[in-house]
């Protein structure tokens, strides 16, 4: 199942899985599982975040929403 989310989907076995890809590879890196759509979203998030990968989008901008600004 895919989701708007970049690089979540749904798991064989029923939670959201996420995944970041490196630039210009076909090395992944594996996030994890989580029990939520958002959870999956925000993990893919802070990893894009830490990665700093200019070309790069968040799925969605939970660090400014969270933040207030």
């Amino acid at each position: 199942m895919t989701t708007r989310y970049k690089r979540v989907t749904m798991g064989k076995w029923g939670s959201w899985v996420a995944e970041v890809r490196f630039p210009n590879s076909r090395e992944r890196l594996w996030l994890g599982s989580y029990p939520t759509v958002e959870q999956a979203a925000r993990a893919y998030d802070a990893a894009v975040y830490c990665l700093r990968d200019p070309g790069s989008a968040f799925s969605r901008l939970y660090f400014v929403r969270q933040a207030g600004y």
